[in-house]
């Protein structure tokens, strides 16, 4: 005979991207680059998209957030991080109610202080606040319910132009030895020194003891990465093939479109 007890799990879902949950709304576009000069605002507009047969309520909202050196996103109330701009944002309508199919826009505006210089950042959030339809599932004997609450994050970037300072420096290279079957693997930390988001590109090159170079790796996705001020960034790379017995440089590099370009280098050994 079927136990008819029943579990019920109420799951939250950040879709800052297009993820495998499908959710009841969409909202477009989930990003907005903003070049406002200080004490200038300006203003952008989020449609949100019922996309179901049944109404949805949903609440908009606004949170600071920081990322760590694993590109790991942190969020943070309004104010708690020094480059948020969460407090500079004002939302209109702060919550909409869909009917079936039904679509509605969102005013986001964002008032830019006079002492701002660099960049800013911010999350939007929609948030769907009426009751989402279960998903039942059985297993070993239980029903199960699954209740999905989709939250899209819209992403807001405020670079205050002819205020940039860029600058940045590698702080680490560490390295992962090689296994019998495993090449090295070789690991980069960048910071970001200055005010602005930094769009790196990184390279490392391995010499070996007479300065001939032996292979040249990417670093990050396909050799790029991206820094937030005040921040660190780890970025790796995989070489091709294990290397011979003998003494070894790794010559980290990394162009992030600043005057120079800046270096660091590790010397090891592999036996």
């Amino acid at each position: 005979m079927k136990k008819t007890a029943c579990r019920v799990f109420m799951v939250f879902f950040i879709l800052s991207w297009a993820a495998g949950v499908q959710a009841g709304f969409s909202v477009a576009p989930l990003r907005f680059e903003f070049e406002l000069e200080k004490g200038r605002e300006g203003t952008a507009s989020i449609r949100v998209s019922n996309n179901g047969e049944k109404p949805v309520s949903v609440k908009i909202y606004q949170k600071d957030f920081r990322v760590d050196p694993m590109n790991h996103e942190i969020i943070l109330s309004p104010g708690e991080n020094e480059r948020g701009c969460a407090t500079w944002i004002s939302i209109s309508p702060s919550s909409i109610d869909l009917g079936p199919r039904e679509r509605k826009n969102v005013r986001i505006t964002l008032d830019v202080p006079e002492d701002a210089r660099g960049s800013y950042w911010a999350f939007v959030f929609v948030e769907q606040l009426s009751k989402p339809t279960p998903i039942i599932t059985s297993k070993k004997g239980y029903d199960i319910k699954i209740h999905v609450k989709p939250r899209w994050g819209v992403r807001i970037h405020e670079n205050v132009p002819g205020t940039e300072e860029k600058k940045g420096r590698i702080t680490d290279i560490s390295l992962t030895p090689q296994a019998e079957e495993t090449p090295l693997k070789i690991a980069v930390e960048f910071e970001n020194t200055g005010n602005t988001r930094l769009h790196c590109n990184g390279r490392i090159e391995i010499r070996d003891a007479k300065g001939s170079e032996v292979e040249r790796v990417q670093i990050g996705s396909k050799g790029r990465f991206s820094v937030y001020p005040d921040g660190k960034r780890l970025v790796d790379g995989t070489l091709s093939k294990r290397l011979p017995v003998g003494d070894y440089i790794a010559l980290a590099i990394v162009d992030y479109d600043g005057e120079e370009l800046v270096a660091g280098e590790l010397e090891f050994e592999v036996r």
